[in-house]
């Protein structure tokens, strides 16, 4: 403005999570954390998590082959803002929130099977 540079920051202030199973939406405050040694996937808070059910009322192979379906994952995110006066230096609020959305792409939903094999208890020294 009038050759000076405007500083403007954004801070994000909620974070909202949309699994695209149609269960409820997760509200953070927190960007979540990447995993590192010694977090517990199950309960650290730090970590966001989400557990997908198994489609179409599947429960086991007796239902048939497992039904891939694909989701996508949508986190809303709401800023506010700032902006300094160039010519005094001051701090002004911006009034109103920004939203910015971003989408993954289709995934697919599949089954995880898990196999203990001998070799795997082997290794453990059993």
């Amino acid at each position: 403005m009038f050759g000076r540079e405007i500083t403007v920051t954004f801070t994000a202030t909620n974070y909202e999570w949309n699994w695209g199973d149609g269960t409820q939406n997760l509200v953070t405050t927190s960007k979540g954390s990447v995993w590192s040694e010694g977090m517990d996937l199950n309960t650290d808070p730090r970590l966001i998590r989400h557990y997908y059910t198994p489609p179409q009322g599947w429960r086991s192979g007796f239902d048939g082959p497992y039904p891939h379906e694909n989701r996508e994952i949508t986190l809303t995110t709401t800023w506010s803002g700032t902006l300094t006066n160039p010519f005094t230096g001051e701090t002004q609020t911006i009034n109103g929130l920004i939203t910015t959305t971003e989408t993954t792409g289709p995934f697919p939903l599949s089954h995880l099977v898990i196999n203990n094999t001998d070799t795997w208890e082997e290794k453990q020294g059993h």
